[in-house]
């Protein structure tokens, strides 16, 4: 199967690699028998033009060229993404009508419809691994304050599998000078988490999820955890860039050690939780709905639960008047963790402890409108 590199930084490459799966994706261009190279430039009208160079790099590849197509202000992000794969398809064509003349023989929709195998050759059998970190620092005449953040990411994904690993850490400090002494606040998280994700059926897939934690925020020294899950999404898993539509309950045992005792009168405690999730995701040429309904309960005390609602809406009313709106709302009755005694004002002002609370609200709303020519393709970079 022919191997591409995509590179592009600014496209939803997962809507690409979904949608556009009559050749097989590398991460290394010296592997790749096609380097596809995407870039953007604004245009006069609000769109922009995106620049697709095929650039071959093996024998029987020797092929270089470009394709440029011009999305609008009013396109939706669906819009743009729809472009780009029709463009990719259609700059793929010619190394492919001698590669594979029978499978293009059929048409190209089922050409697409073919899943590239997990077997294909890859020294790194699929492994991703990342490292990074960040260092801040900020400092004046009576106060300063330094944050340093680590993380490691390593994932292996195929249509089978699905393995990933995480591990992050953060530690802050404050230190503010009085008259007569020195204020220091800090806040410590360290977390890692580890999942293997198995695909059962055409919708349904089941895993395993572990974490390990630490965080002064929830008074938790040490926190363990255990999960099953099992999941089912209404629609195909190949359409998830689309349309999403699952449900998923998860079930497994927790360990937890606190720095403090808590309200409970408890230093530490063994639970079991479980929690039930419903997610929903559209993505069309009008607009993106995403919804999110989660709730969980410790089995032991079955009124100790929290119910999650997230959402998110933005939708073309018509051609270049665009509506947003977003929020979140939260039923919180599992606070276990909570410490006994008061907050300090520091403590509070900085957000360095939890608070109790049996709600939480967040909620954002926004409109645009964009009016005037939509062709002006002229690109203009002076100044």
């Amino acid at each position: 199967m022919t191997k591409v590199y995509l590179d592009c930084d600014e496209c939803n490459e997962r809507y690409v690699k979904q949608e556009v799966t009559i050749v097989q994706y590398v991460r290394d261009r010296k592997v790749a028998d096609i380097h596809l190279l995407i870039n953007n430039l604004r245009l006069a009208s609000g769109g922009r033009r995106y620049i697709l160079n095929f650039i071959g790099l093996n024998e029987g590849y020797d092929l270089n060229y470009s394709i440029e197509i011009d999305t609008y202000q009013t396109d939706t992000e669906v819009e743009v993404n729809q472009k780009l794969a029709k463009a990719i398809q259609a700059g793929l064509m010619p190394y492919l009508v001698t590669k594979v003349p029978l499978k293009l023989e059929v048409s190209l929709d089922e050409a697409a419809k073919q899943t590239p195998p997990d077997h294909a050759e890859d020294p790194w059998d699929f492994w991703i691994f990342e490292i990074g970190g960040n260092v801040d620092w900020e400092e004046e005449s009576n106060q300063k304050a330094y944050e340093l953040e680590g993380e490691i990411d390593i994932e292996r994904t195929t249509h089978r599998w699905r393995i990933r690993g995480e591990l992050e850490t953060e530690y802050e400090i404050n230190q503010v000078k009085r008259s007569d002494s020195t204020l220091t606040s800090s806040l410590k998280r360290s977390q890692a988490e580890f999942s293997v994700v198995k695909s059962i059926a055409e919708r349904w897939s089941a895993g395993a999820f572990g974490r390990l934690r630490s965080n002064t925020f929830e008074n938790i020294e040490i926190g363990t955890g255990v999960k099953a899950a099992l999941e089912y999404n209404f629609y195909p898993y190949r359409r998830s860039a689309t349309r999403e539509f699952t449900v998923a309950y998860m079930i497994g045992p927790q360990y937890r050690n606190y720095w403090q005792e808590t309200i409970y009168d408890k230093k530490k405690e063994q639970l079991f939780q479980q929690a039930l999730r419903i997610n929903f995701r559209l993505r069309q040429p009008w607009g993106n709905v995403w919804a999110r309904l989660e709730g969980s309960q410790y089995l032991h005390d079955w009124t100790k639960n929290r119910v999650e609602f997230n959402s998110y809406i933005s939708f073309q009313v018509t051609k270049g008047l665009f509506f947003r709106i977003g929020g979140e709302a939260s039923l919180v009755h599992d606070q276990l963790y909570l410490p006994k005694g008061n907050a300090s004002l520091e403590e509070i002002l900085l957000n360095r402890k939890a608070l109790a609370t049996n709600f939480e609200l967040d909620f954002n709303f926004g409109v645009s409108y964009t009016f005037g020519s939509i062709y002006n393709s002229i690109i203009n970079t002076r100044l």
